[in-house]
């Protein structure tokens, strides 16, 4: 949670909330929830 925190708060510094929504149509968190999946529970499925 504190890297992912650390990681939000990096991107925000970067880029304002709404350019992030309007650019992908999701929420920092769900990007943030969509990449620890990708990386975490796909990897420990086998399919990464």
């Amino acid at each position: 949670m504190e890297t992912m925190q650390a990681v939000a708060i990096n991107v925000l510094k970067e880029h304002k909330k709404v350019e992030i929504s309007k650019e992908t149509n999701r929420t920092l968190l769900k990007l943030l929830d969509k990449y620890n999946w990708i990386n975490f529970s796909t990897s420990k499925m086998g399919l990464k």
